[in-house]
């Protein structure tokens, strides 16, 4: 392996794993807050309790920080992934998880940045004010909120399922953890529901109350004072409910930090969808200055591809509906896509460290590759694929059937 090549691979490899550890953070996120959710189907009373334990770990200074952290290292490291990818065509799952990627920004940026212009604002945002707001005076808001969390739930859960797929000692799990991707969110919408409900009930019983109190009302003084409140107490959530908790010495007042998180906010976004563009572009350059080259693969009891280099073995396979195991979705870190050259290896580059650590784990020899992970780079190849196109992990400890039948 040359010098270059070794400088790169523990990079990639670290990179890889950043990836996925603030992907778990940011599915971390979006879990506390659809299980706080949940207890919405109890009281608004019972959502408020478990805040603390719950979402509220998300909306300190602490927590927001860390947050706003999290999520742009993940978007970076997404951006460096789609520059790096030799083609664009991917499988339904993977083409979901990209496109839902994408949403995040646009969607998760109000939410962090509207946080922090809370905790300016009010010393504790209840989540009876939250939920008032969101049923009451601005349902798209809270629309957008539901949307959010389900994109990143998806985005999150079809990632954690495609690492844990490739982890033997996770297959146990995986049978619980299948439904559970599908309750939590319909149970976090259903409480979301119920204390909507709930806030909608309230404030039909405070607006009938005040029209009692109107009613008989001996004078037209107090008739108007008692009109000048609003019956649920977030009639302007930035101006009149929220004023009585600024802090005494903030040097802005409600409406203007909620106009600075707005503009902020919109140049974040901006920003986002500007650098993905300019990532498409960068890559969709790289991949024309690419000289492209014909190659033929011809497979072990099987067809004969042909095809223009830049795509992996798999990509390859894929694209001419040639089934072929891979049950990490061509990550690299299962194995099942490993091949045997039996002609041309000397067409082949060297593997990199990923490939190079997942071929050694499964105590392959030199003439073994990972479909997923070899690029071919011209002339004429001869593989034979180790394991049937349906396999997938065991949980016993005897080796796999490493040929087709």
């Amino acid at each position: 392996m040359n010098s270059v090549t070794q400088k790169r691979a523990p990079l990639a490899v670290a990179l890889r794993s950043a990836r996925i550890i603030t992907g778990l953070i940011l599915l971390s996120f979006v879990t506390t807050h659809l299980v706080n959710l949940i207890l919405g189907m109890h009281s608004i009373a019972l959502v408020e309790q478990a805040r603390p334990y719950l979402s509220g770990l998300w909306t300190g200074p602490i927590g927001s920080l860390f947050l706003e952290i999290t999520l742009t290292i993940h978007f970076l490291l997404a951006m460096e992934a789609i520059y790096k990818r030799k083609t664009l065509r991917m499988s339904a799952n993977d083409m979901v998880q990209f496109l839902a990627g994408l949403a995040i920004i646009p969607l998760l940026v109000p939410h962090v940045i509207g946080i922090g212009a809370t905790r300016e604002i009010m010393s504790d945002a209840s989540y009876e004010v939250i939920l008032k707001f969101f049923w009451q005076q601005d349902p798209i808001a809270g629309l957008r909120q539901v949307l959010l969390l389900g994109i990143i739930w998806v985005h999150g859960c079809l990632g954690l399922f495609m690492w844990l797929r490739s982890k033997t000692w996770a297959l146990r799990s995986l049978p619980w953890l299948y439904p559970l991707a599908v309750a939590i969110p319909v149970f976090a919408l259903l409480g979301y529901v119920g204390a909507g409900r709930e806030v909608l009930i309230a404030a039909k019983a405070a607006k009938a109350a005040q029209e009692q109190v109107q009613a008989n009302a001996p004078t037209g003084g107090q008739n108007s004072a008692v009109s000048g409140v609003d019956p649920v107490g977030v009639d302007t959530p930035v101006d009149e409910a929220r004023e009585t908790h600024q802090a005494p010495a903030a040097p802005l007042t409600p409406t203007q930090i909620v106009a600075r998180s707005k503009l902020e906010t919109s140049w974040v976004i901006r920003g986002a969808t500007g650098l993905v563009i300019l990532v498409l572009l960068l890559r969709a350059v790289r991949v024309m200055r690419r000289r492209k080259e014909q190659i033929e693969i011809s497979y072990l009891h099987g067809p004969t591809l042909e095809s223009k280099t830049g795509p992996s073995l798999l990509d390859i396979a894929r694209h001419n509906d040639l089934p072929h195991a891979h049950i990490c979705n061509g990550r690299g870190r299962c194995g099942t896509c490993r091949v045997r050259i039996l002609e041309g290896a000397e067409f082949l580059p060297e593997p990199l460290q990923l490939e190079q650590d997942t071929l050694e784990r499964l105590g392959c020899g030199p003439d073994v590759r990972l479909a997923c992970q070899l690029h071919p780079v011209g002339g004429v190849l001869k593989v034979e694929r180790l394991l049937p196109p349906d396999y997938v992990l065991e949980r016993k400890t005897k080796p796999p059937r490493e040929a087709i039948q």
